[in-house]
C-alpha cells in the first residue's frame, strides 16, 4: 500500500511531483524534487543523474594519508597497511612486511628510488650495488683483517693475518735504512757502503776485495819488491846503478810511493861510499855530486867499514805510468871501491803505493 503524503499537480493517472512518500509501493514516472525521505525501502527503477558531489553527505574517500574526491584520481598513496596483496603488472614499487619480520618488495627498487643510495668510507664514496677494491684515509680500530687490499689505511689495534698483495715501500712511513753513507730501501740489495765503523765485529770472509776507489786516504794500494843476490862494486866517483831495482804502476796520479831499501855496503880503508835512489834518471836525494845521497859510509885510513844501508823515502811521481826505482852507488874519490852485497845474501827494495 502506498500512501501519498503530499501530491502537487497530479491527475488520477499521469505525471506529478511527490515530495514525501510513506509506506511500501511502486511509483513510476515521478519526478522527485527537494529533500526526499522514506521510512521504508525506496526502489528506483530509472536512472539517477545530475547529482553533484556537494549534494552528497559523503563525497570523498580517504586512503592512508590521501583524500580522493568521488570522480577524482590519485597517483600516490601513503601510510597504508596492505595484507595478502598480489600485484600483476605493477608499475612502481610496492614493499612491506611479509609477516615474518622481513621487508619484501614487489620489484627491485633502483638507487634513484632511494633517499640515500651511497655510503662514504674514508675517501671513497660507494654507490649501493657497486664494488670497490680500494678505500683510503680510513682508521680501523680493534679490527681483524683476514685478507684484502689496503691503500693509505691507518690501523689501530688491528690484527692482519694475511693480505692479497704485499705493501709497497711507498705505503710505509720509513721504507729505508741508512748504513754509513748508503741508503738501502726495503727489499733492495747493495753490494757496497762506506763510512761505517764496526765495533767488536768478526769478519769470517769477504765475497771480493774492497774496491781501490773506496779505500780511504793513507791506504796501501799495492806493494812491489825487487831483490839483488849478487855482489856489486864500483870505483866510479859518479853514481851508477847497482842493479837493485823495482818498477811500479800507480793506480792514481795523486798516489805516493814509499821506497824502502835494505842491504849492506862496504867502504875500503881510506874510502867514502855513497848510496842513493833514482826514479828513472832522477836522483831523489838532495845535495850535489857524490854528496847527493841518502847514506854515506866513511872508512878509516887503515881500516875498512862494512855497515847496513837502510833507506826510506816517500816519492810523488804524479803519474799512472810504469815507474822504475833503482839504488845507485859511488865512491867520493875515484879509484876507491864501494861494494853492495859483497858477502852474498839478498838486498831488497820495496815500493808501496799509498792512496
Amino acid at each position: 500500500m502506498l500512501k501519498t503524503v503530499q501530491l502537487i499537480n497530479t491527475s488520477a493517472f499521469g505525471n506529478g511531483t511527490v515530495t514525501q512518500v510513506q509506506g511500501n509501493g511502486t511509483v513510476n514516472g515521478i519526478t522527485l524534487a527537494g529533500n526526499v525521505t522514506t521510512s521504508g525501502n525506496l526502489t528506483l527503477g530509472g536512472t539517477l543523474s545530475g547529482i553533484a558531489n556537494s549534494q552528497l553527505s559523503n563525497s570523498s574517500v580517504t586512503i592512508g594519508n590521501t583524500t580522493i574526491s568521488l570522480g577524482g584520481t590519485a597517483t600516490s598513496l601513503g601510510n597504508i597497511a596492505l595484507a595478502n596483496v598480489s600485484t600483476t603488472g605493477l608499475t612502481g614499487y610496492l614493499y612491506g612486511n611479509d609477516g615474518s619480520g622481513s621487508v619484501t618488495a614487489s620489484t627491485t627498487i633502483p638507487n634513484t628510488g632511494l633517499a640515500n643510495s651511497t655510503i662514504t668510507l674514508g675517501n671513497a664514496t660507494l654507490t649501493l650495488g657497486n664494488t670497490t677494491s680500494t678505500v683510503g684515509n680510513l682508521t680501523l680500530a680493534n679490527v681483524t683483517i683476514t685478507s684484502g687490499t689496503e691503500n693509505n689505511v691507518t690501523y689501530t689495534n688491528a690484527t692482519i693475518s694475511s693480505v692479497k698483495t704485499t705493501f709497497p715501500n711507498s705505503f710505509l712511513t720509513n721504507n729505508s735504512v741508512t748504513i754509513g753513507n748508503t741508503s738501502v730501501f726495503l727489499g733492495s740489495t747493495v753490494t757496497s757502503f762506506g763510512n761505517v765503523t764496526l765495533v767488536n765485529a768478526t769478519i769470517s770472509s769477504v765475497a771480493s776485495q774492497i774496491p781501490i776507489s773506496a779505500m780511504p786516504t793513507g791506504s796501501v794500494i799495492q806493494v812491489v819488491q825487487g831483490t839483488l843476490t849478487s855482489n856489486f862494486s864500483t870505483t866510479s866517483s859518479s853514481f851508477v846503478s847497482t842493479g837493485l831495482t823495482a818498477s811500479i804502476t800507480p793506480q792514481f796520479s795523486t798516489s805516493k810511493i814509499l821506497i824502502l831499501v835494505s842491504t849492506y855496503g862496504l867502504a875500503i880503508s881510506g874510502a867514502q861510499s855513497n848510496f842513493t835512489v833514482y826514479r828513472g834518471s832522477t836522483n831523489l836525494a838532495s845535495g850535489s855530486g857524490a854528496n847527493q845521497n841518502f847514506v854515506q859510509m866513511t872508512a878509516g885510513t887503515t881500516i875498512s867499514l862494512q855497515s847496513s844501508v837502510n833507506i826510506s823515502y816517500e816519492d810523488s811521481p804524479a803519474t799512472t805510468s810504469s815507474t822504475t826505482y833503482t839504488v845507485y852507488a859511488c865512491s867520493t874519490t875515484s879509484g876507491n871501491t864501494t861494494f853492495i852485497n859483497n858477502s852474498g845474501g839478498t838486498a831488497v827494495i820495496i815500493l808501496m803505493e799509498i792512496r
